[in-house]
């Protein structure tokens, strides 16, 4: 048998053979970084053992071809051997799927719409007749080489870039709208390339160069859209989280000056939440009380207090009655409450639970009737957060003990809600707050196990 035949057998079968591996190698990174897909140190690594299986078994599946030819036997190990990868390369996607995880069934099919706009760009030089068909094929192989040579670097050698993207990716989830746009994207440029050349197979090759560059650049501005949209989301809410839990840790540095609160600001958020979902499925304030809205109420509760900061420690914590100067000095931390998340703001910008933390922190002592402080203004004048955390401040207030009194009663600090009602406090909210009452018990009787536990550990 003519040597020179047997290897060109060799070669052609294992060119093939590595081709479709890498094409499934390049797929699965664009399938991590694109659709976030992400798998645990246990599956990568037997999918690095199933593809070097494969390209052993196509190896010696090559040499043998080149003995004995393309037989049945030989072509359906061939056949068995690839279909391994493909199961590997779905099983990677249905287990690294965040939500969802039937669609890694299918998310091949739009990887390969965007691997063949990448890939199609290669068949350029020999559409236009710069290179022949032999020299094309030899160019890709070598081209997807070098691709994997770069990926395999990439993922023994992990540089800081790396490792930052794959705990991005571990963290981060597609919106709706962004899986849409890629799989509606994705699933044009696969159609596209199974059926175009069959539907026009006359077409010009220069007119297959330009839909080729078409094909390719709509795919990398699809994907760069989403994956920078992505991206950018991720960091803004990294960045709200670590704010949020900046100020809630400022706000408990404030309450631990105050020995008179302990647990206040936990619980007015709590009852805040309270006040504003029961309004919210009566229908009140619809034009104000979004899901937002409210989430961002209970994040801001906390720092309704943040004025006491400037306030002496031994007016904050004097256990008997205030003389008037004193008590002017306390009744200061509303206004000095909302200057301090004033200059929060301008260091941050203008962020809406900031702007809600402002309002509650500066009017939650104002009055419906308009003999509160700092400002005295009345009724809606009156923010509708800083009139929900006012009947949840001054509730916490009557029904805690203090270092200057007992706990009032909860029927007792009940009764003065209802009767401050209208003059004091907003009807709505009150009434609320009034109807809420086996959730506030709840939570009281809650806690006060909790503590009656800690004491007795």
């Amino acid at each position: 048998m003519n040597i020179h035949f047997m290897l060109d057998v060799f070669l052609d079968n294992l060119l093939n053979s590595v081709n479709l591996a890498l094409m499934m190698v390049e797929c699965a990174v664009l399938q991590h970084i694109i659709f976030l897909e992400h798998n645990t140190p246990k599956q990568n690594r037997v999918t690095r053992i199933i593809f070097a299986v494969y390209i052993a078994i196509q190896a010696v599946v090559s040499v043998l071809f080149g003995f004995f030819g393309e037989n049945l036997v030989l072509q359906l190990i061939s056949l068995i051997s690839s279909s391994l990868i493909f199961v590997v390369i779905i099983y990677r996607s249905i287990t690294g799927r965040k939500k969802a995880k039937w669609l890694g069934l299918f998310t091949i099919l739009p990887m390969m719409g965007y691997f063949d706009a990448v890939a199609h760009l290669l068949e350029i030089p020999l559409l236009i007749g710069v290179i022949s068909e032999k020299d094309g094929n030899l160019i890709y192989s070598i081209v997807w080489f070098i691709l994997l040579a770069v990926i395999v670097a990439l993922c023994y050698k992990k540089p800081k870039f790396i490792r930052v993207l794959e705990r991005d990716i571990e963290n981060r989830s597609l919106s709706v709208w962004e899986e849409m746009l890629l799989w509606t994207v994705g699933l044009w440029l696969f159609i596209f390339d199974i059926s175009f050349s069959s539907l026009f197979p006359d077409v010009d090759n220069y007119l297959m160069v330009y839909l080729y560059v078409s094909n390719f650049f709509t795919a990398f501005a699809i994907v760069l859209l989403v994956v920078d949209s992505n991206y950018r989301n991720y960091y803004y809410t990294t960045n709200m989280k670590l704010q949020k839990s900046l100020i809630t840790t400022m706000a408990d540095l404030v309450e631990n000056r105050d020995e008179n609160t302990g647990g206040h600001i936990q619980r007015t958020a709590k009852y805040v939440e309270i006040i504003a979902k029961r309004l919210q499925s009566e229908n009140k304030f619809t034009n104000i009380l979004t899901d937002k809205y409210i989430e961002n109420m209970v994040v801001a509760a906390p720092l309704h207090d943040v004025g006491k900061i400037h306030i002496p420690d031994a007016v904050l914590n004097k256990p008997g009655k205030l003389d008037d100067n004193e008590f002017a000095m306390m009744k200061s931390h509303a206004a000095a409450g909302g200057k301090i998340i004033d200059r929060v703001e301008e260091s941050v910008g203008d962020i809406e639970y900031l702007r809600i933390a402002k309002e509650m922190a500066e009017y939650h002592h104002e009055r419906m009737d308009g003999k509160g402080y700092p400002h005295g203004i009345s009724g809606e004048e009156i923010p509708l957060c800083a009139r929900i955390l006012a009947v949840a401040d001054v509730f916490d207030a009557l029904a805690s003990k203090r270092c200057y009194k007992e706990p009032m009663p909860l029927d007792k600090a009940f009764a003065i809600i209802k009767e401050e009602t209208g003059p004091h406090f907003d009807v709505h909210v009150a009434q609320a707050f009034l109807d809420s009452r086996a959730e506030i018990e709840k939570i009281i009787n809650e806690e006060s196990y909790n503590h009656a536990n800690e004491q007795c550990g």
